[in-house]
C-alpha cells in the first residue's frame, strides 16, 4: 500500500473506533468561549500569578497542529488560523470519552479543550484540560 492508502486506512480505523466508542467524529456543533487569538488578546499581558487568581476556566477550539506525549501528559497545539494556544492534558483527569477522543486524534482534527487557562513552567500560556471533545 502506499503512504497515502495506509494514512486514509489509518483514519477509517480511528473513526470506526469512535464510533464504538459512541462519539461522533463529526459533531455537528461546538459552543466555545474564546478562540486561541481571544486568549492571547485577553490574556496575554497577564503573569502567572495574576492568572492563579483569575481562575479562568474556559473553552477553546482549534484545529490540531502538533500532539507531542510525554509519559501520561499531553502537548496539544490548537490553532484558529491567527494564533496558537497550547493545551496541557492528563490522561488520569479525563473521562473515558474524552480519553478515548484523545487516543483517536490526528493533526488537522478540530478539538475543543475546557479548562483553566494558566502558565506553563516555561511561562507558555496554556489551557489545562480537564475535558476534551472532537
Amino acid at each position: 500500500m502506499s503512504e497515502l492508502e495506509d494514512q486514509i486506512q489509518n483514519r477509517r480505523e480511528k473513526r470506526s473506533a469512535l464510533l464504538d466508542e459512541g462519539i461522533s467524529p463529526y459533531p455537528a456543533r461546538f459552543a466555545y468561549d474564546l478562540e486561541p487569538f481571544e486568549v492571547h488578546q485577553e490574556l496575554g499581558e497577564k503573569d502567572a500569578e495574576e492568572l492563579e487568581q483569575l481562575a479562568l476556566r474556559r473553552t477553546v477550539p482549534g484545529r490540531l497542529r502538533a500532539l507531542r506525549k510525554h509519559g501520561k501528559i499531553y502537548f496539544l497545539d490548537l490553532y484558529d488560523g491567527r494564533a496558537k494556544l497550547q493545551v496541557l492534558v492528563r490522561q488520569n483527569q479525563l473521562s473515558e470519552v474524552a480519553l478515548s477522543a484523545l487516543r483517536n486524534l490526528d493533526l488537522g482534527d478540530y478539538v475543543g479543550a475546557t479548562g483553566a487557562i494558566l502558565r506553563s513552567r516555561t511561562g507558555e500560556l496554556t489551557l489545562f484540560a480537564e475535558d476534551l471533545v472532537l
